[in-house]
């Protein structure tokens, strides 16, 4: 069953693109986690964090 699966490439596109979201979900919840929790940011600091990340 499962070597059928990932013998399609249209499958395993689907598998990868859902994937996908949910660990840029589970990324971004953890990376606001942390600066919020840990690097005490405020929504400010936040703004300037990814507008650098952004444009690197």
């Amino acid at each position: 069953m499962l070597s059928r699966l990932f013998s399609s490439k249209i499958a395993l596109l689907y598998i990868m693109s859902i994937s996908m979201i949910f660990s840029f979900s589970a990324w971004m919840s953890l990376l606001n986690n942390f600066v919020v929790e840990v690097a005490l940011f405020d929504g400010e600091k936040i703004g300037i964090l990814q507008s650098l990340r952004e444009s690197y």
